[in-house]
């Protein structure tokens, strides 16, 4: 079994969390009709950059207020999934163990284990990083923008699912029994399986018109990999099935709609004008 982190373990997050959300504000997209980068100071993109995050983490944690009848039968189905899982927390955990010896099971959970600092922000933080300034100093937009969107899912995911930790208190499975709640245990939800759903999710966004030969590939793995993350999860005795499927979920829907927002960022129709000044036709202008 995995130990709970201790508090100087938890603390200790909001080193690489600080690093991140520097590198965000000064490098994060601006609105396209703002300007080149060249063209906008450092103060501004600061203040661009910290009304974005903002927006996008009030945006997600207000997503209920906003459901439609479609997304709201989504819904219904997680919650009733989740629900299902719940209750037979116990029994999963032990099925799981009892699953050892399975060649592909072993197989998944020997991926899962090697992967598993992926799912750690402070690990995989320095790599994202140097995505966000190799891709800003040569201009390699998609490394640029996979690697901002990856780093502004993480601070967002990290603020929901720590604040909904600290409310819930759920035991790990170490500490107590699965319906073991409000006991300021940090199981619920889990953040490897949310951070690992981050990254596939982004990446499988930003692949949307690459050639199916190179899109499906990338999407299985990507996906892939984040499962045998949660399953590691699982069978480490870290966290409950519960945990890593409402953590896969969140950080799946999380990271869709920084994406999303992110794109419509950086992407906007502007006016093309004549000689005269005359408009004669609209141009797509991306903007960083």
């Amino acid at each position: 079994m995995t130990a709970p982190a201790s508090g100087r373990e938890r603390r200790v997050e909001w080193a690489p969390a600080f690093a991140l959300w520097v590198v965000l504000a000064v490098m994060g997209p601006s609105p396209a009709h703002a300007g080149a980068s060249d063209s906008i100071g450092v103060g501004r993109r600061i203040a661009a950059s910290g009304r974005a995050f903002f927006s996008d983490l009030g945006y997600a944690a207000s997503a209920p207020a906003r459901m439609t009848r479609r997304s709201a039968l989504w819904t219904a189905g997680i919650l009733a999934s989740g629900a299902a899982i719940l209750a037979y927390d116990d029994q999963i955990q032990q099925g799981f163990s009892r699953s050892r010896g399975n060649s592909l099971y072993d197989a998944a959970l020997q991926a899962g284990g090697r992967l598993e600092p992926a799912g750690q922000m402070g690990k995989t933080g320095p790599f994202w990083i140097a995505g966000a300034l190799l891709g800003t100093a040569f201009a390699i937009r998609p490394l640029q923008a996979v690697s901002l969107d990856v780093i502004e899912s993480h601070l967002v995911s990290g603020v929901i699912r720590n604040t909904v930790k600290t409310a819930v208190g759920r035991s790990r499975p170490s500490e107590g029994g699965p319906r073991r709640f409000f006991g300021g245990g940090t199981s619920f939800p889990s953040g490897h399986a949310s951070v690992a759903f981050e990254v596939a999710t982004i990446l499988s966004h930003h692949l949307r018109e690459a050639p199916p030969a190179l899109r499906w590939p990338v999407t299985a793995a990507g996906y892939g990999v984040a499962t045998t993350v949660a399953i590691q999860r699982v069978d480490s005795g870290s966290h409950w099935a519960s945990d890593v499927f409402f953590a896969a979920v969140s950080g799946t829907v999380i990271a869709r709609v920084v994406a999303r927002r992110n794109e419509e960022r950086r992407m906007a129709l502007v006016p093309l004008l004549g000689a005269d000044g005359a408009p004669v036709g609209v141009a797509m202008k991306w903007g960083f």
